[in-house]
C-alpha cells in the first residue's frame, strides 16, 4: 500500500501539492540495513578497517557508501545495498 503526503497551501488559490511516496524521499528513508552491518559487510569483503559510511542513492537505489582501508593501506569504496 503506497502512503501519499498532501501538503495544502498557496495563497487565495488554494493551490495542492502532492509530494511523492515516503519510499522515494531520502530523508526519511530507513535502511533495513544499519550502518555497523553495512561497516562489518565491507570489511570482510575488503578484508580492512571502515573508515567511513554515508547513506546515498545511486542508480534509484540506496546503498551505505563504505570507505575501507584495507591492507597496505589501500583504500575501496564499496556500495552496500541498504535494504537487503
Amino acid at each position: 500500500m503506497e502512503r501519499w503526503t498532501i501538503f495544502a497551501g498557496g495563497i487565495a488559490l488554494g493551490a495542492v501539492t502532492v509530494a511523492p511516496p515516503f519510499e522515494t524521499n531520502d530523508e526519511l528513508f530507513v535502511a533495513p540495513v544499519t550502518m555497523k552491518e553495512a561497516a562489518e559487510i565491507a570489511e570482510t569483503k575488503a578484508n580492512g578497517f571502515a573508515n567511513e559510511a554515508e547513506l546515498v542513492r545511486k542508480n534509484d537505489r540506496m546503498v551505505w557508501d563504505v570507505d575501507v582501508v584495507g591492507p597496505r593501506k589501500t583504500l575501496y569504496t564499496l556500495d552496500i545495498d541498504a535494504k537487503t
